[in-house]
């Protein structure tokens, strides 16, 4: 224990408690505050994937965070669950998506899973782009569109790295910032023809 706080430069427990809990709350509320650079060696490997986990999740519904928001997350996995009830019980079982005792609209369901897609599409888009004009590598690639597309704040690349991001990767930031505050769904429809008609 004391060979893996010198090493990673958490010497006191309370205040290692007290650094983490606030990251962990300033980032799953999207607030954007940050008390240490989580780009530093002072988070572990595991604990920057769980950043990331907390980046993609975000608020609740409801509120201002940014993110996929956590009522979403949940009626994934109520989905994911009643998938698996239906291969082991066999197709004819009926097992509707239910969240505080309503069941959820089919039609809800398959909305909320394409627009989990997309997320997904544009986080691996924005990663590329990032990867593809810069020196950075995946783990901080995809931070940053991480951070860009849940409107969080903090992400792994330093300050003097995001100054010096090629104008592509700035504005392709800026598409995922606008994405996810807007839910993504009504930027989609800016590059649709029968839009514009």
């Amino acid at each position: 224990m004391l060979d893996r706080a010198r090493h990673t430069g958490w010497g006191d427990p309370e205040a290692t408690i007290r650094a983490c809990l606030f990251q962990v709350t300033s980032i799953a509320t999207t607030t954007g505050f940050a008390t240490e650079d989580i780009a530093t060696p002072l988070y572990p490997p595991l604990s920057k994937q769980a950043l990331l986990v907390l980046m993609l999740i975000g608020g609740c519904v409801g509120s201002t965070g940014g993110g996929f928001k956590v009522l979403r997350v949940g009626i994934l996995l109520r989905m994911v669950a009643r998938q698996l009830r239906r291969v082991i019980y066999g197709p004819a079982v009926v097992s509707p998506v239910v969240v505080d005792g309503e069941v959820v609209d089919p039609e809800e369901v398959r909305r909320i899973a394409a627009l989990f897609f997309a997320w997904i599409l544009l986080l691996a888009f924005g990663a590329a782009v990032t990867a593809l004009h810069s020196h950075l590598g995946a783990f901080e690639s995809a931070s940053g569109m991480f951070s860009a597309l849940g409107n969080i704040g903090p992400c792994y690349i330093s300050v003097g790295d995001m100054i010096a991001l090629h104008p592509i990767v700035k504005l392709t930031y800026i598409l995922g910032m606008l994405a996810g505050r807007l839910e993504i769904l009504p930027i989609l429809l800016l590059f649709s023809p029968r839009t514009w008609r």
